[in-house]
């Protein structure tokens, strides 16, 4: 299960992911919108947690509510 934590920041919003399983190959897109990703297609360890900085002009509610998060164990 992957778990996301939304912080605001200047210019966007730092997402922080983490796992309790091996996730491999993390990928993060917002649907309908142009942003940028510190970082993508990742792999996360049991217990560990990777921030990523988003950098987007999308509102918190608008942010939040098209935020995906997956791993490629989601394509099974």
């Amino acid at each position: 299960t992957l778990t996301t934590d939304i912080t605001a920041c200047e210019g966007g919003f730092l997402v922080t992911i983490a796992s309790d399983v091996v996730a491999r190959g993390v990928f993060l897109s917002t649907e309908d919108s142009d942003n940028f990703f510190s970082d993508n297609y990742f792999d996360l360890l049991p217990g560990e947690s990777e921030t990523i900085r988003v950098e987007t002009r999308l509102e918190e509610a608008d942010f939040r509510r098209r935020l995906r998060c997956k791993s490629i164990c989601d394509a099974y």
